[in-house]
């Protein structure tokens, strides 16, 4: 596989741990497998109170929502190229976790690649789109050896 240049940066803003090396191995992973080849990724994990305060900033809705995507590329973008903010929320992440049986780890994993999927045309607004969206969310979990985390579930 051709090799990737792009600068991938995970902070942890919260008091709780993250599995930081093993996210940052599946997300370098899952770069490969879309053959994302140039630009950088800042991730941001956040706690519940982060991330209200910029829903409500960003969006004029002050509920806690699970990721927020920033896409910082020009209007024209490359098609191998990323510049991205994905900022996260660990609140959300473990009790979405502790309700459908996985990780949290396993579910902040999958907040980024819904980021990185928002990014690279796949949205979620329709029905329609949010099955052909998630279904593609799965396949790279899958490849990514951790599976299908989303299983379907209707889209909030």
């Amino acid at each position: 596989m051709k090799s990737i240049s792009v600068k991938l940066t995970l902070i942890n803003q919260t008091r709780q741990r993250i599995a930081h090396r093993w996210l940052l191995e599946k997300l370098r992973r899952l770069l490969e497998l879309l053959k994302i080849a140039r630009g950088q990724w800042a991730i941001t994990v956040v706690d519940d109170k982060v991330m209200r305060a910029l829903h409500k900033r960003t969006m004029n809705d002050p509920a806690a929502t699970d990721v927020i995507t920033f896409d910082m590329r020009d209007a024209h973008p490359l098609k191998n190229h990323i510049d991205l903010d994905t900022i996260l929320c660990r609140d959300v992440a473990a009790e979405n976790a502790k309700e459908y049986g996985h990780s949290v780890h396993e579910e902040l994993l999958l907040y980024a690649v819904h980021s990185l999927l928002h990014v690279r045309g796949y949205d979620d607004r329709t029905a329609a789109e949010s099955l052909r969206m998630h279904r593609r969310e799965d396949a790279l979990l899958i490849r990514l050896g951790v599976g299908a985390i989303y299983k379907g579930k209707k889209p909030l």
